[in-house]
């Protein structure tokens, strides 16, 4: 389970670094040019969905790590 856990904790962070940047240059490029309508595509959709779910099980990860380093009192 350690192993799993620690190979979320390195290759997330990665991921969602990318998945953040495509949604960036998709934004900025549909922006520009209106009829390309990126935002509306199929393709944008599933990746707005899996970006969501990435940072989700990022963030349970880090609120996991964080509730285990805390003292018990």
């Amino acid at each position: 389970m350690r192993a799993v856990s620690r190979f979320f904790n390195k290759i997330l962070p990665q991921i969602n670094f990318i998945l953040a940047l495509v949604l960036l240059a998709l934004f900025v490029t549909d922006r520009f040019n209106r009829a390309m309508s990126f935002l509306a595509n199929e393709y944008t959709k599933w990746i707005l969905f899996v970006f969501c779910l990435t940072v989700i099980l990022q963030s349970l990860l880090a609120i996991m790590r964080s509730c285990r380093r805390r003292p018990k009192k």
